[in-house]
């Protein structure tokens, strides 16, 4: 995946540090990538996706964790209730 790759309402910056095996995310280079978010058409939610060693790790605001699993119980309500 490239650098700043919009997926549905994502904006993913990705990052590959499987070299290095350490990365240090600052308040500020965040807070640039929200920003870049919310101008990507449709206004989308910032991301970061982290390559680091053997581990792929992925990186949100909690609010949105929170709409994602609200989102997936709602799914398995429809589901069991069928």
């Amino acid at each position: 995946m490239k650098e700043n790759t919009a997926s549905g309402t994502m904006l993913i910056d990705a990052k590959d540090r499987t070299e290095s095996k350490s990365y240090r995310l600052t308040e500020e280079e965040w807070t640039d990538l929200k920003l870049m978010a919310n101008k990507t058409p449709p206004g989308c939610n910032p991301m970061l996706a982290l390559n680091l060693g053997q581990h792929r790790l992925i990186i949100i605001e909690e609010s949105m964790w929170d709409e994602i699993k609200t989102l997936v119980d709602r799914i398995k309500e429809n589901v069991s209730a069928d």
